[in-house]
């Protein structure tokens, strides 16, 4: 179980780590082209030219920019759940290695109480049909738990690719609003009131891109996730301890 808690702590980690690097493309676009950058700048007719230009510029610049970072972005992402498959991949033989050794343990035990001397033959066949009661208890606790851990690693892995979708939508949605955003101004002449639409096209982009990003954090989800894989492992062990107290019992009574 800790081993479980600490892989979900480093998937939750990844996310929050995802969306920080992601948080960088908005600042690309901070501020366009501008003469006091409220929108009270002024142009004229001759260096409206020279305007334009800049935008240009700028604009080939920056939409090279917030490209470059979405695919970093989806690099991470790769990278990401490649981690995820492998630290599940580690945790398996680990988990497989926990229940055999318990297994041999448990013969152990059981073979030492055959070896006691003074054993009637119904109390030996009592201590060989406590053994199968408690490895088929074990049997299905094991299938309990390992439904538990698929459900969580699908549902899990589902998660992750929607936020990862969804991030990747969002800025290519920014990137599409920006790049359209200076396309007009190019196109209508670079004067004043283009520079302040500009302005306000730009920071209602960044506005978007931010609750966007807000929207697809999926923490809360995993979290949950989580919570129910635990409860039912949790659910499995009681009922485990349940049975195999009962049959301790009665193992108990055949023994005295």
């Amino acid at each position: 179980m800790k081993t479980l808690s600490k892989s979900i702590t480093f998937v939750i980690l990844g996310v929050v780590s995802v969306t920080a690097v992601l948080s960088a493309v908005g600042p690309v676009f901070a501020d366009p082209v501008s003469g006091s950058g409220d929108g009270t700048g002024s142009t004229t007719a001759g260096n409206n030219s020279a305007v334009c230009k800049q935008i240009q510029n700028d604009d080939t610049t920056r939409q090279a920019a917030v490209a470059t970072k979405i695919t970093a972005m989806q690099s991470d992402f790769a990278s990401r759940i490649g981690s995820i498959e492998n630290r599940q991949q580690t945790i398996d033989p680990k988990v497989a290695a926990a229940r055999l050794k318990a297994q041999n343990d448990f013969d152990v035990k059981i073979q030492a109480l055959l070896e006691r001397s003074g054993l009637t033959d119904a109390q030996k066949t009592a201590i060989t049909t406590f053994q199968s009661q408690v490895k088929q208890a074990e049997k299905t606790r094991e299938d309990a738990v390992d439904a538990a851990r698929t459900t969580y690693r699908n549902a899990l892995m589902e998660a992750v690719g929607t936020h990862q979708n969804n991030l990747v939508a969002a800025a290519n949605t920014f990137k599409e609003s920006i790049a359209s955003a200076f396309t007009t101004a190019e196109t209508t002449g670079c004067d004043d009131a283009t520079m302040a639409t500009l302005r306000n096209q730009v920071r209602e982009a960044r506005t978007a891109f931010a609750s966007n990003r807000t929207a697809a954090n999926v923490t809360s989800d995993i979290k949950t996730l989580m919570q129910a894989r635990d409860q039912a492992i949790k659910d499995a062990n009681t009922a485990f301890a349940k049975a195999v107290a009962g049959y301790a019992t009665t193992l108990k009574e055949a023994l005295k």
